[in-house]
């Protein structure tokens, strides 16, 4: 039989951590820009990296 793959981000782990931080972050900074005023995807991505000191960058910002 075909063993299962482990997963490599396991729950718990600094790296599973940091990437739940990462997203709960970035929602919160979608919410916080768009409570502020309306704007197109492109603006509140551009606001969101500079809100983030560009920690969270648009390629790394998914709608």
């Amino acid at each position: 039989m075909a063993q299962k793959k482990e997963r490599t981000n396991k729950s718990g782990t600094v790296a599973s951590i940091n990437d739940s931080l990462k997203k709960a972050t970035t929602e919160m900074l979608v919410l916080f820009v768009l409570h502020q005023k309306s704007m197109y995807t492109y603006e509140m991505m551009n606001t969101i990296e500079q809100l983030s000191e560009g920690r969270l960058m648009s390629a790394t910002v998914r709608m």
